[in-house]
């Protein structure tokens, strides 16, 4: 895996992700309008460059009203980004064409113990969300959609104009004409409470057939779980490399990624998995799963000072990551691998 030179924003990063079509949205702020860091979203067109990092274009830059957005996933069925925003889950719809962004609804995820989300993910078709809490739990819900207008009778929005508008002409346009999309979401049904983790749980991503979901955790475990029985299936620690600081039996999977289909049986799959002591570098470990089998089969140690806390993989074969600073508050820099 080859890095590249970061990128720096102008506000703090929570979380960011990438479609398959050279866009990357960041979220994040937590300051405030008085302070220059107010709550807000970015869409970035990121493109090939033959320098040390790609070119990047921001093509436009909104606040988010309703608070941080914390975590953004991207599910390529409906070309909806998903958020986390303190125990909801946020579902947008970006017009690149138009320019805007349309805010689906934002859905309750935990009313019960009002438990802090930590992330939220569709699976590839669209059809359900995994959603993981502080108090250790993942949850499995159904999404039920209402389409608009015939779905091969939508307009393209693969690709955004070229031609970006500065913000506030943007803000202008949204205003005579806020984009829309050709479908809402109904409800969310809730199908299972997976119950497993021994801390709070961090992340989670689906398998590229949805038949599996994978999750982290401060237990220092990462677990895999069957999403149409909602049992655990598997249950796996991180093993410290030979590098990390004397004592280090195991370290804490922060994030975990499927990579998508590779071929062969069908069962097969492979997850990425992050992890990193309390201050310290973190590992990528590729973990090979078969069945109730999971082994792990690559790894590699990033001689960075600070954690890696998330990597996004995307359709064009970049990945892309964002890191914390050592006193836990999160970077201006995105940065690209290959």
């Amino acid at each position: 895996m080859t890095l590249k030179q970061p990128l720096f924003l102008d506000y703090p990063i929570f979380a960011a992700d990438s479609d398959s079509s050279g866009y990357v949205l960041t979220v994040g702020g937590g300051g405030g309008r008085e302070y220059g860091i107010e709550n807000q979203l970015d869409l970035l067109r990121v493109g090939p460059s033959a320098r040390r990092r790609p070119s990047v274009e921001r093509c436009f830059s909104l606040p988010t009203d309703t608070g941080i957005f914390t975590t953004v996933r991207f599910s390529q069925a409906r070309r909806v980004w998903v958020c986390s925003v303190r125990t909801f889950c946020a579902f947008l719809y970006v017009d690149t064409d138009a320019g805007g962004v349309m805010n689906l609804g934002e859905f309750a995820t935990d009313e019960r113990t009002r438990k802090e989300q930590e992330m939220a993910t569709l699976d590839p078709q669209s059809r359900a969300l995994a959603t993981v809490h502080e108090d250790g739990t993942l949850r499995l819900w159904e999404v039920e959609w209402l389409d608009k207008q015939p779905r091969d009778q939508r307009p393209s929005s693969s690709a955004a104009s070229s031609s970006s508008k500065p913000p506030e002409t943007l803000a202008a346009a949204l205003k005579k004409k806020p984009p829309t999309a050709p479908f809402e979401i109904k409800r969310l049904h809730l199908r299972h409470t997976c119950r497993g983790h021994e801390s709070g749980a961090l992340d989670c991503d689906f398998a590229h057939d949805s038949s599996l979901v994978a999750t982290t955790s401060r237990d220092n475990t990462f677990r895999l779980w069957d999403t149409q029985t909602g049992e655990q299936i598997a249950q796996e620690a991180c093993p410290a490399p030979a590098k990390a600081p004397a004592g280090a039996k195991s370290l804490m999977p922060r994030f975990c990624r499927f990579f998508p289909d590779v071929g062969g049986p069908a069962s097969r799959k492979y997850v990425l998995v992050g992890a990193h002591g309390a201050r310290g570098p973190t590992t990528l470990t590729i973990w090979r799963v078969s069945g109730s089998r999971v082994e792990m089969v690559g790894g590699q140690y990033l001689a960075d000072k600070v954690p890696c806390c998330s990597i996004n993989i995307s359709g064009s074969g970049w990945s892309l990551q964002y890191s914390y600073m050592p006193h836990g508050l999160p970077t201006k820099a995105v940065c690209f691998a290959q």
